[in-house]
């Protein structure tokens, strides 16, 4: 596979290819540095290896039949001492491999934890955490659900009673203990009269 730095190789009519290459890489065959400023300032890497900062990493692009974190392993399986982190070795030919990474992870090598919350997926004001290949929000106080997307209608609460409602509840009381105690008197005045009548 003439296609190096994860370039895809894609067959032309004329029976020759060209390298549909990564944004870093450029070339005929994808082993030249598009942008000079990833180049390290100092090339760490053996074995005709290109030193390359990737997103503040540096790390060695090897040439085929090279592996390792600085190119210094020479190898026959394009797999034998790959540095795919989080992730899978593809070989793609006798020097040559493809880092298919697990979920959550991404890079050159698998080497950058995704961060899920980089979309802001919790709605309504929702804190979101970043977990490996999920998240988890913090919902807000009216609202529930997995994104934060439904909302609870809070419970009603009865309000205070005000100073005149109170009056009439004190009045109403007064009146049912005097009704009370009238009907107990009118029922001691009514055994009275019978009894007296009887006499």
């Amino acid at each position: 596979m003439p296609c190096s730095n994860q370039g895809t190789c894609i067959e032309t009519p004329d029976d020759d290819y060209r390298c549909n290459c990564p944004a870093s890489w450029t070339g005929k065959d994808c082993k030249q540095v598009a942008d000079e400023s990833l180049v390290c300032e100092a090339n760490i890497c053996a074995n005709s290896g290109i030193c390359i900062k990737d997103n503040g990493v540096t790390m060695c692009s090897c040439p085929r039949g090279f592996a390792g974190e600085r190119c210094e392993i020479e190898v026959n399986n394009a797999c034998d001492g790959n540095r795919c982190d989080e992730g899978r070795c593809v070989p793609g030919g006798r020097d040559n491999y493809t880092c298919l990474c697990n979920l959550g992870y991404s890079g050159l090598y698998c080497q950058i934890d995704t961060d899920e919350c980089n979309s802001n997926p919790c709605r309504n004001e929702g804190h979101c955490k970043d977990k490996l290949n999920s998240f988890s929000c913090t919902c807000p106080l009216d609202y529930t659900g997995s994104m934060c997307e439904t909302f609870v209608l809070p419970l009603a609460t009865a309000a205070p009673l005000t100073n005149l409602e109170w009056e009439w509840i004190v009045i109403l009381t007064i009146l049912s203990v005097l009704a009370f105690v009238f009907i107990i008197i009118l029922c001691a005045c009514c055994c009275l009269w019978s009894r007296n009548k009887k006499e």
